[in-house]
C-alpha cells in the first residue's frame, strides 16, 4: 500500500463516467434523429415543420460534437489516470525504501502497525526481560554455579578427596589399605551428595525466584538442600586445592575413580593391602616392570647403586612372607606404591607401554593397573623419575644403560 495515495482508484472511474455520458448524447442524438425522420413524413399541408425540422437538425450536430469532444476527453482521462498510477507507485517505491532504511537506523521509533510478528515478538521479549532482569539475573547464576560444581565432580571422577583423606587417616594411625579405602568410599559418598543436592537445590532455588513460594515443607527441603550442596561442594573444593597444591591431576583421580569402580583386581589390591605393612624409606621406592622372568634381580641390582630399593629387596629386608599368586603380589606391590613418599624411581622396558606381550598377555600390567595408579593419587610422592627405553636383562646386570641416571622428571604417568 502507497505510503502517499493519489486517489488514483478514484480516477481509473472517470473514464467509464464519461462513456456513460456520451452513451446518453448518443442516445439523445438517436432520439432527435428519428424524430427528424417522423417530421419529414409529415405533409407540409397538414402542418409545416421546416422550422421543427432545422432546429432538430442543428440540435443534432450539436450532440454529435458533444459527443466527439467527450470521447476526447475520455481518452485524455484515460492517460491521465495511467499517469497518475505510476507516479504514484514510483513514488510509493522511493517513500517506502526511506521508510524502511529509516527504521533499520532507529527501530526504535518503528509504530506498532508498521511491526511484523517477528518484530511484535522481540519487542514483547525484550520487554519481559526488562521487566524480570533480576530474576533472570539470579537463574544464570544459579545454573552456571551448579554447572561449575557438578563439573568439578566430573573431573575428578569423584575422587578429589581421596588424598587429603588418606593423608588424614594414616597420620592419625590408620592402616594405608583402610585408609585409601575408607577415603575413596567417602569421597565417592560426597561427590554423590555434592551433585544430587546440586541440582535439587538449584531446582528449588530457581523456583523459588520466579514464584516465590511461601510453604513450610518447600522452605525446609530447600534449606536443607542448600546446606547440604554447600558443605558438600565446600569440601570438595578443599580437596581439590589441596590436589591442587601436591600437584596431582585430575586426569590420575579420574583413573583412579575408574579403576576402583571396574576393575575388581585393584580394588581386592588395595583392600588386601594391609597384609603387608611395609616400612619404606622416603626417596628409596624404585618400581620395575617389563624386564622379563628375572627382572627382579636386574632392578634389585640397579636399584642398589642408587641407594634405593625394589618391593622384593623390602620383603627380603623386613622379614616379611613372601606374596604367593598373582592376587597377593597384586596387594604387596598396592602397599608398597601407597607407602612410598618423595622422589619415586622406576625401571622399566619401553614395551610396557605397548602393553600387549607376544602371548598376549599385558606387560607389565601390575605397574599398569596398580603401582602407577595409585602412586599418581598419593600425596607423598613428588615426583617419578624414569626413561622409557629398551633394556637386556644383560645391560641391566653389566652396569650399562647409562641413560637411567639422566632420569626424565615427570609428575604423572596416567596420560601414557
Amino acid at each position: 500500500m502507497a505510503t502517499i495515495a493519489l486517489y488514483a482508484g478514484k480516477i481509473n472511474q472517470m473514464p467509464s463516467l464519461i462513456g456513460e455520458v456520451r452513451k446518453s448524447v448518443d442516445n439523445y442524438s438517436s432520439e432527435l434523429f428519428s424524430l427528424k425522420s417522423k417530421a419529414l413524413n409529415i405533409r407540409k399541408t397538414v402542418c409545416d415543420l421546416d422550422d421543427v425540422i432545422g432546429m432538430i437538425q442543428a440540435s443534432t450536430e450539436i450532440q454529435e460534437q458533444k459527443a466527439e469532444s467527450l470521447e476526447a476527453f475520455r481518452r485524455k482521462t484515460e492517460e491521465f489516470a495511467a499517469d497518475a498510477v505510476r507516479i504514484d507507485e514510483d513514488a510509493a517505491a522511493v517513500i517506502n525504501q526511506s521508510k524502511e532504511d529509516f527504521y533499520n537506523k532507529y527501530n526504535y521509533l518503528k509504530p506498532d502497525a508498521e511491526k511484523n510478528f517477528l518484530e511484535e515478538w522481540f519487542d514483547n521479549a525484550a520487554e519481559w526481560c526488562a521487566e524480570h532482569w533480576q530474576e533472570i539475573a539470579a537463574t544464570a547464576a544459579i545454573i552456571v554455579g551448579a554447572a561449575l560444581a557438578i563439573a568439578a565432580v566430573v573431573a575428578t571422577g569423584g575422587a578429589a578427596l581421596v588424598p587429603l583423606l588418606t593423608s588424614l587417616l594414616t597420620a592419625v594411625g590408620v592402616s594405608a589399605g583402610t585408609a585409601v579405602t575408607a577415603a575413596t568410599i567417602i569421597s565417592f559418598t560426597v561427590a554423590v551428595i555434592a551433585v544430587v543436592s546440586t541440582v535439587g537445590s538449584s531446582a528449588l532455588n530457581i523456583a523459588d525466584t520466579w514464584g516465590n513460594f511461601d510453604n513450610p515443607v518447600f522452605n525446609t527441603l530447600q534449606s536443607v538442600l542448600n546446606w547440604s550442596s554447600m558443605i558438600s561442594n565446600g569440601l570438595y573444593s578443599v580437596g581439590s586445592i589441596y590436589n591442587g597444591i601436591k600437584g596431582i591431576q585430575n586426569g590420575a583421580l579420574r583413573e583412579y575413580s575408574k579403576s576402583w569402580r571396574k576393575n575388581p583386581e585393584f580394588k581386592s589390591a588395595v583392600s588386601g593391602a594391609d597384609k603387608y605393612p611395609f616400612s619404606v624409606q622416603r626417596d628409596k621406592s624404585t618400581f620395575w616392570a617389563g624386564l622379563g622372568k628375572d627382572g627382579q634381580y636386574a632392578a634389585k641390582d640397579k636399584a642398589a647403586r642408587f641407594g634405593r630399593t625394589t618391593l622384593e629387596s623390602t620383603i627380603e629386608s623386613q622379614n616379611i612372607v613372601t606374596p604367593v599368586g598373582d592376587s597377593a603380589w597384586d596387594s604387596a606391590s598396592a602397599s608398597y606404591a601407597m607407602r612410598s613418599s618423595g622422589r619415586v624411581m622406576t625401571v622399566m622396558n619401553k614395551d610396557v607401554l605397548g602393553t600387549i606381550g607376544p602371548k598376549g598377555r599385558v606387560i607389565g600390567k601390575t605397574w599398569l593397573t596398580i603401582e602407577k595408579v595409585l602412586l599418581n593419587v598419593n600425596p607423598h610422592v613428588t615426583g617419578i623419575d624414569g626413561a622409557m627405553r629398551t633394556l637386556t636383562i644383560r645391560t641391566l646386570l653389566s652396569g650399562g644403560g647409562s641413560g637411567w641416571e639422566a632420569a626424565v622428571s615427570y609428575r604423572s604417568l596416567a596420560e601414557n
